[in-house]
């Protein structure tokens, strides 16, 4: 894709499969208009992001990161803080809380622009 290509992108559990998430984020900001928004969301954990390249095979990831083809787990503020790293010059936080009414759990996305 060519830069600056794209309103809106939605990262939807994505991150936590990719072993270069550098990259990835580094082009997920260049594919984005300066006007646009990228809503990021992966399973998060407290403290910092565990990341363990030596987890190779399903039954260690499983025990490690909680499903077989995951490569870390982010925390929130750890992942706020690589798309920052990576080119995105605001990122926010914002947790949409749970309706039971119509089965939504609490989410907690990341809402991020160049």
């Amino acid at each position: 894709m060519e830069n600056n290509f794209f309103d809106l992108i939605i990262c939807y559990h994505i991150l936590e499969h990719i072993e270069d998430d550098k990259k990835a984020t580094e082009e997920l900001c260049r594919v984005l208009k300066p006007s646009g928004t990228c809503i990021i969301q992966t399973p998060f954990k407290e403290g910092s992001i565990y990341e363990d390249f030596s987890k190779k095979t399903p039954e260690e990831r499983l025990e490690a990161f909680g499903q077989e083809d995951h490569v870390r787990i982010y925390s929130v503020e750890g992942l706020q803080q690589r798309l920052k790293e990576n080119g995105f010059q605001n990122v926010e936080i914002k947790t949409f809380p749970a309706n039971e009414r119509y089965g939504f759990m609490e989410e907690t996305v990341l809402i991020a622009k160049k």
